[in-house]
C-alpha cells in the first residue's frame, strides 16, 4: 500500500504506478503457479523443516511462471 501510494504522489507521471502494478502481478502470477504447480505434480519436499508444503516442482514452476508473467 504505501509502494502504491509513493506512486500516486507523482506530479503526473503514471510510470511509477505501472511499475508497481506490474511488479504486483508478477509475484501474483509466480505464486499462483507455484501453488498449482505444485498441487498438481507434487514431488520431494522443498525444506520440510522451513515450509512442510512446499515442492520442488512448484518452486520451479512458479519461477517459469513468473518469468512468463514478466514477459
Amino acid at each position: 500500500v504505501s509502494g502504491l501510494s509513493l506512486a500516486l504522489l507523482r506530479d503526473g507521471d503514471r510510470s511509477g504506478l505501472i511499475a508497481i502494478l506490474f511488479l504486483f502481478a508478477v509475484v501474483w502470477a509466480t505464486d499462483i503457479l507455484a501453488y498449482f504447480v505444485g498441487r498438481a505434480i507434487g514431488g520431494p519436499k522443498l525444506a520440510p523443516s522451513i515450509s512442510p508444503g512446499k515442492t520442488r516442482s512448484g518452486a520451479l514452476g512458479g519461477a517459469v511462471g513468473g518469468v512468463v508473467a514478466g514477459l
